[in-house]
């Protein structure tokens, strides 16, 4: 079958719309099915990333 895709990862916190909406045409060189295929995207828990080695933080313990 044919697949195209963009290459482009999905990324919950930048997408404009979660829900994605596919026409699907199968064909076996006799006759022809056509589907809609649904896909959500969803958010996963990413674990936080640091770009530096060492960090420094001045904290006011007084208050």
């Amino acid at each position: 079958g044919l697949v195209i895709t963009s290459g482009t990862v999905l990324n919950f916190e930048t997408l404009s719309s979660t829900s994605f909406n596919f026409t699907v045409t199968v064909s076996d060189g006799w006759s022809d099915n056509t589907k809609i295929l649904s896909i959500d995207v969803t958010n996963v828990n990413e674990a936080p990333t640091f770009n530096q080695a060492n960090y420094a933080i001045i904290a006011n313990e007084a208050t």
